[in-house]
């Protein structure tokens, strides 16, 4: 039976719950064996990470500790480029030549797909699993996305099928009004983080004088 893998990016600075609970969400949904969280480096379009990426990986061990079904992989930090995320999803296939791959993605980043790089490559590696949230305005799409979305999109309940790329799905995803930017805000003002972030991130934050 080959092991199904969804694939959650991004600077995680800090990582929070609202990262562990959508990995899990889409694990539990779509009966996935792992999510691999993948911290990027460099990102394209965006400002830089506060936190460095030694850092930033060191908190998603901590937060992930003791959880099954959870892995870090550090592909991308030990990558001394921008963080394309067609090379990345490349790099998975490459290793994992015959699992279903899905790659998390919000609604928000899937709008602006065609600013990435080979974007229109993507399916030809993995599934997109659309992070959506429940009761907010339908996001327009340009016309080159949209094609690409129609051309592709499937009921949750068809992933991810028979096949290991190609499908596009949305899954809902329940409100938490978190954010690493809020975070990084509140520990600058010696504010309480509790229920926020995870205890061992937390500890590693303070003990390492990270955000203040």
């Amino acid at each position: 039976m080959a092991k199904l893998i969804g694939i959650l990016g991004g600077t995680f600075d800090p990582v929070h719950i609202g990262h562990l609970r959508l990995g899990l969400e889409i694990r539990e949904q779509f009966k996935l064996d792992e999510i691999r969280f993948i911290p990027l480096n460099i990102p394209p379009h965006r400002a830089a990470p506060v936190a460095g990426s030694e850092h930033r990986f060191n908190m998603l061990q901590a937060a992930i500790r003791d959880l099954d079904g959870f892995v870090v992989d550090d592909r991308e930090i030990n990558r001394d480029e921008v963080s394309w995320t067609i090379d990345t999803v490349r790099s998975l296939r490459s290793d994992y030549p015959h699992q279903p791959l899905c790659l998390l993605m919000g609604e928000d980043a899937f709008a602006t797909l065609d600013s990435w790089r080979s974007w229109q490559e993507l399916a030809d590696y993995v599934h997109i699993i659309l992070a959506g949230r429940p009761l907010e305005q339908p996001i327009e799409y340009s016309a080159p996305v949209r094609s690409f979305y129609d051309a592709r999109v499937v009921p949750a309940s068809d992933m991810p099928g028979k096949r290991t790329c190609g499908h596009i799905c949305r899954a809902e995803m329940p409100v938490l009004n978190v954010s690493s930017t809020r975070l990084r805000q509140l520990y600058a003002g010696g504010r309480s983080t509790d229920f926020l972030v995870p205890p061992g991130v937390h500890e590693y934050i303070i003990s390492h004088k990270l955000y203040t």
